[in-house]
């Protein structure tokens, strides 16, 4: 009893340690990461892209162990960084652009509560709501909301289902008066359950059956010296 107990002892501590690692690798991975943002924001290009190709390696290894599912999108981001960057052609906004949805994409991977990715949505949720009292939305207001959207659009096309993504982008995109109303509702209707979701479970599940298998091998050793035991206790008998 003494030896179960101390196995799912262990197993708790094995848990904690594994969950607390990810989670401190994550945040050191976003430090980074916020860095190379505030880089291209001072517009020091070259040195940018030298920050992030130090850090492309700990960044996809950060994500194949905790969605590997999404290291195809990460590569693909990471790679459209690269090359905006490289041009000489593309403006300040769009290399911002791809700073930041490289940034929120990383964030909502990483982290469960997806905090980056909620703060621009809740700023674009704002942004169409202050609209719908207005008589007519300008120009510059479309530029706005189409560069909030563009920013976690990533998130959005990984998460939400295809036919969600694509009625989202249709009235974000070509928005006019007649479609604000439908586009704040849609908007408003992400959650944080929408997001994440799937690959809470399937690190989750992922944990637990480390755990288990680890339980299993244990108390299969447990029984395995219990019998040796016994087995030479009565062969002395």
């Amino acid at each position: 009893m003494r030896g179960i107990f101390i196995i799912l002892l262990f197993s708790i501590f094995i848990i904690y340690g594994l969950a607390g690692k990810e989670v401190a690798y994550a945040e050191n991975t976003n430090t980074d990461l916020y860095q190379f943002e505030k880089l291209v924001q001072e517009k020091k290009y070259d040195t940018a892209q030298q920050y992030l190709l130090q850090r492309e390696q700990s960044i996809l290894s950060s994500v194949e162990e905790r969605a590997p599912e999404q290291i195809s999108n990460m590569e693909k981001y990471l790679d459209k960084n690269y090359q905006t960057l490289h041009e000489n052609g593309s403006s300040q906004v769009k290399k911002m652009k791809h700073a930041q949805q490289l940034v929120v994409y990383y964030d909502a991977v990483m982290n469960e509560q997806a905090p980056m990715f909620h703060a621009w949505l809740e700023e674009l949720k704002y942004n169409l709501e202050t609209k719908l009292g207005s008589n007519q939305l300008s120009e510059e207001d479309r530029m706005e909301i189409h560069y909030q959207w563009e920013v976690i659009a990533p998130v959005l096309k990984s998460y939400v289902s295809e036919a969600a993504y694509k009625e989202m982008k249709e009235n974000i995109i070509h928005l006019n008066d007649d479609k604000l109303p439908l586009a704040y509702e849609q908007i408003s209707d992400v959650h944080v359950s929408t997001v994440q979701s799937a690959d809470s479970e399937n690190y989750f599940v992922w944990l637990m059956s480390i755990v288990g298998l680890f339980i299993i091998f244990s108390l299969s050793y447990v029984s395995w010296v219990r019998y040796k035991a016994e087995s030479s206790t009565k062969h002395t008998n």
